[in-house]
């Protein structure tokens, strides 16, 4: 597409193609019409022959990044398979366009296209990305359930693919003095925010509408892949088999990633009543609905470190939100003995990391995770140089 644009926006550019013959007019996709994504290709695979020859004629002012993509075959290759598979796909589209097109003649298509054997290097494609995220999260599991020093959360592993999230309810009660720390911008911009369906929620909004923070029965049918047998997205075990009992300065929550559900849900283990409004009708099954977050509901498609799964939790149950809802525990790193402190301030500088290099810049809380990272390094060498001077630690 940047080399479309490049012809299609560039005057010189443009005029030397024209000059070339058996040339078409670069196109680009727009929103309003499916069929230009293919249209866009097709014509790059068509001029592709009189791109070459301009990049091959000497033109000082010609875009060495934009001619370096020309003269790369593999995208060439790629945009040919590429419509190849789209090709089914535009023809089946355009059978639905018509005004004496039935669901059935939609289910049949559909059909159609998965049995295209055009279309199953894209399907075996799509499978492998989704296998290598899944693992990855699992991996983030293991490594973050080991760790401690949270403030305003604990974490522990229940299983390869379960995390139990354990949240403070109200941090300034048990004296974290959130409130007291967080700007009033910082304050009025968390507890503007309204939950949605789509967007983050907000502590603010306590209790939640079932409807907004659950997803429902028929949504869960649709996702889990089991709707034909009414199967759901329940957890591995019901919230009422929890083993942990309830404590009111506390909220559970379950992060698992089940390989059957293909990406990570949340679900709520205890004091339900608290963060929904549950009616009389709602039965017990209602609490082991999966969370409708933000992070989750786009996972499938951008991903996220499951920090960021962590920080919405956080946000949408302790009350008031904290400014960094993974905010370090200092007071308690400090207490640890001395070889525990080295070892769990190097585990978390690793996870800080990875919060930032995975969180996008307008996060409301990474320039506070920045300032941790800051100080838990120190605290990290300062506990080395301890050691060190000590002799538990020979330097060679």
């Amino acid at each position: 597409m940047e080399i479309q644009k490049y012809f299609q926006n560039n005057h010189k550019s443009k005029d030397w193609l024209i000059e070339c013959p058996d040339t078409v007019k670069p196109q680009l996709p727009t929103e309003t019409s499916w069929k230009s994504q293919l249209t866009c290709i097709d014509t790059f695979i068509k001029n592709r022959s009189s791109y070459m020859n301009i990049v091959h004629k000497p033109k000082d002012d010609f875009y060495k990044q934009i001619a370096s993509k020309i003269q790369d075959i593999s995208i060439y290759h790629n945009a040919r398979n590429l419509a190849t598979q789209l090709c089914p796909i535009a023809v089946a589209l355009n059978k639905a366009k018509s005004d004496s097109h039935s669901i059935a003649d939609s289910c049949h298509m559909w059909l159609s296209l998965q049995q295209d054997p055009l279309l199953e290097t894209h399907s075996d494609d799509v499978d492998h990305i989704l296998r290598k995220k899944l693992q990855s999260f699992l991996k983030d599991i293991l490594s973050s359930g080991t760790l401690c020093g949270f403030k305003h959360f604990s974490l522990y592993i229940r299983g390869k693919e379960e995390l139990m999230v354990t949240v403070v309810n109200e941090p300034s009660s048990l004296g974290h003095n959130v409130a007291a720390t967080t700007s009033h911008h910082t304050q009025e911009a968390i507890l503007s925010e309204a939950p949605t369906p789509s967007g983050s929620f907000t502590s603010g909004n306590i209790p939640y509408d079932k409807t907004n923070l659950m997803l429902s029965q028929t949504t869960q049918l649709k996702l889990s892949g089991y709707g034909d047998e009414g199967v759901g997205l329940p957890p591995a075990s019901p919230s009422e088999l929890e083993s942990i009992e309830n404590n009111a300065d506390t909220t559970l929550f379950l992060l698992a990633c089940y390989s059957r559900y293909g990406c990570p849900y949340v679900w709520v283990r205890t004091n339900h009543e608290r963060l929904i409004r549950l009616n009389k009708q709602s039965s017990a099954k209602d609490k082991d609905n999966p969370l409708k977050l933000k992070t989750t509901n786009n996972w499938r498609k951008q991903g996220c470190h499951i920090s960021e799964i962590i920080a919405e939790i956080v946000k949408l149950c302790a009350y008031p939100p904290p400014q960094n809802p993974l905010a370090l525990d200092f007071g308690y790193l400090s207490d640890l003995p001395t070889a525990n402190r080295l070892l769990t301030t190097g585990a978390l500088i690793q996870f800080l990391e990875k919060v930032i290099l995975s969180a996008a810049d307008n996060k409301y809380y990474l320039p506070h995770v920045l300032e941790d990272y800051s100080m838990l390094t120190m605290l990290h060498m300062k506990t080395l140089h301890h050691m060190i001077n000590d002799g538990h630690i020979t330097v060679m």
